[in-house]
């Protein structure tokens, strides 16, 4: 409604600004072409009723007896009075008359009032003022002849009085020469329309219309004016047509489709969700969107009861991935692993529910085998292939006299049946107590790295090609000794090629920064603090890849300790020290041991008195 009626409104006010504009120009082009028509109309009067030659007379009797010098006046009364008297024979006497004839009244004076009743009669004709003017070329001045307005309460111009027009004049008679048109002038800041008289081919006088536009502006505004009452009240008309056709029209099907949503609304909250139909009976674009209403309460209903059945079959398959995951997980071994030889812990995050990334470690004759692996995709494909490589990793080097020919193996079988074209980057060492010694070979996985003696080092020459890539590939060995208190860091590429909202990766440089950080810690709080330093990093963005991480520590199976001057407080000390070290020992034998531990120094401390008495306890 507010539209409709805003645009009638501009409708109406172009209609009304254009009306106005037309009928000003209209009434101002009437009003210049009736000027025309007069003027035209004098030259042809002229010389036709010998108005000529009563021109031609007073011309000559008003150049005759020009005042020589212009003077002031205190009032317009003085200065007509003044002009009267130097032109006396062209007024009649006021007062004596002798035979009932006006004394004074000579022949020169019936000429000039003949003139003055001419011009008047044009005056009236055009609405405008005309007079009589003398256009001196010499001294470029207009010396008025006559006016319309002659009488004794006009304030015109006085017969004999002067205008001075500098060049105007030439302006004008070299423009009436060359065109023969009577063209506008303004003289004494009036507006001008001139036609020459002429008498015998010599220049007599000149005509001049004086008019003003503000006629033309009084009746356009009148128009204006008239024009402004007939919008008002057709305005007012045309807003109360509008409210009556948007109420009945618009508002009450608008309404009704209105309410009708709202019930629809309702149904669908409660799970009861029917069309509801709008009984509109108008046949206008609110039926049609009554009817696409309809169509649409149809197709949310139907995607309703899809979306519905879509979340039951997502519920199925979560509850299915959490049951995969759980299994996935409880194939690899336990996340901490301790012995006599080694300190092992594990972290490991898939990106979806189940992943690709698994790691392994068992003893083969004594030496512990340590995988870790990230598969090629994600999810469950990934956690399948991972599954089958872990199992098929574990029996060949389990079976094979060495490590070459165990992923040798490993490689081929993985390339059979692969339509998907699966494969695997994988780290595989052995770790030899006796040698200590670390044996391994990298195919195609990250670089782990090896903490010793409060140094960080980024392990292997060789990276060779990926498991499952080409067949009968032939991978390198790699060996490097170890020291007791040795840690070696082995991660997946979820880790370093992890990535923030700027699509920056985590990077080498951010884990061997973690790691300096972290050099004298124990292997959960490396985890822990890569773990928060990646989450931190990474801030609330999903993860792009599965992280593993596996941090392994060779333990050192000596213990040493040394008490000087000892009490009985020493016995805590040692036995605590000695359960942290021999932690893997089992637990009743562990026991036992403590109670030996207790008896031999409680019996030593109290039955030695021995001054400076020092105790060295030494294990192995």
């Amino acid at each position: 409604m507010i539209i409709g009626a805003v645009s009638s409104f501009l409708m109406m006010v172009i209609a009304l600004i254009v009306s106005y504009v037309m009928y000003y120009n209209g009434t101002k082009n009437e009003f210049l072409n009736n000027i025309d028509q007069v003027i035209d109309e004098v030259k042809f009067e002229v010389s036709n009723e010998n108005y000529d030659a009563d021109i031609f007379e007073v011309q000559n009797y008003v150049l005759e007896n020009m005042p020589e010098e212009s003077k002031e006046f205190s009032s317009e009364a003085e200065k007509r009075n003044y002009y009267r008297e130097a032109f006396s024979q062209l007024y009649p006497a006021k007062s004596g008359t002798t035979g009932g004839m006006a004394f004074g009244f000579s022949r020169l004076t019936g000429q000039y009032t003949s003139v003055i009743s001419f011009l008047r009669s044009k005056a009236i004709a055009t609405g405008s003022i005309v007079y009589l003017a003398y256009f001196d070329l010499d001294n470029n001045q207009i010396i008025y002849l006559g006016d319309s307005r002659d009488d004794e309460n006009a304030i015109y111009y006085y017969t004999g009085s002067k205008y001075s027009i500098g060049n105007d004049i030439d302006n004008y008679v070299k423009q009436y020469e060359q065109t023969g048109r009577h063209d506008r002038m303004i003289i004494d800041g009036k507006t001008t329309k001139l036609t020459s008289l002429e008498r015998n081919n010599q220049y007599l006088a000149t005509i001049v219309v004086e008019y003003d536009l503000k006629v033309v502006s009084s009746v356009a505004n009148e128009f204006l004016t008239t024009c402004l009452i007939i919008f008002s009240i057709g305005f007012v008309l045309l807003l109360i047509l509008y409210f009556f056709l948007t109420h009945f029209l618009l508002i009450n099907n608008l309404l009704k489709l209105n309410n009708a949503t709202k019930e629809f609304s309702g149904l669908l909250s409660e799970n009861k969700p029917n069309v509801i139909n709008v009984k509109i009976r108008s046949h206008d674009e609110i039926k049609e969107l009554s009817n696409s209403f309809e169509t649409l309460e149809n197709e949310i209903i139907e995607y309703s009861k899809r979306i519905e059945r879509e979340a039951l079959e997502r519920e199925k398959i979560n509850a299915e991935l959490s049951i995969a995951s759980r299994i996935q997980i409880e194939t690899l071994p336990k996340n901490e692993y301790i012995d006599n030889n080694v300190i092992l812990n594990a972290y490991i995050k898939p990106a979806k529910g189940v992943g690709g990334d698994f790691y392994d470690y068992f003893y083969v004759d004594n030496k512990l085998v340590v995988i870790i692996s990230d598969v090629s995709g994600k999810g469950i494909p990934a956690a399948l292939f991972m599954m089958k490589s872990k199992e098929l990793l574990k029996s060949k080097i389990t079976k094979a006299s060495n490590l070459e020919d165990s992923i040798f193996d490993v490689n081929n079988e993985l390339l059979e049946n692969n339509a998907e074209g699966l494969f695997i980057t994988a780290f595989v060492g052995i770790i030899d107590f006796d040698k200590l010694e670390f044996t391994y070979i990298n195919c195609g996985h990250e670089k782990p790295y090896l903490i010793s003696d409060n140094e960080i080092i980024r392990l292997g020459e060789e990276s060779n090609f990926i498991i499952g890539g080409i067949n009968d590939f032939k991978y390198k060995l790699e060996k490097i000794k170890l020291k007791e208190n040795d840690k070696l860091f082995l991660f997946t590429d979820g880790l370093n090629e992890s990535i923030d909202s700027n699509r920056i990766e985590f990077g080498y440089d951010n884990i061997t920064n973690n790691l300096k950080e972290n050099i004298n810690n124990n292997n959960i709080e490396i985890i822990n603090h890569m773990n928060d330093s990646l989450n931190e990093f990474t801030s609330s963005d999903d993860q792009f890849d599965d992280v593993t991480m596996l941090v392994i520590s060779i333990k050192s199976n000596e213990l040493h300790l040394n008490y000087k001057n000892p009490s009985f407080e020493i016995i805590e000390d040692a036995i605590n020290k000695f359960n942290d070290k021999y932690s893997y020992i089992d637990k009743q034998i562990l026991s036992e041991v403590n109670i030996i531990f207790d008896e031999l120094l409680n019996n030593y401390i109290s039955y030695e008195k021995i001054d400076n008495l020092e105790i060295n306890i030494d294990t192995k």
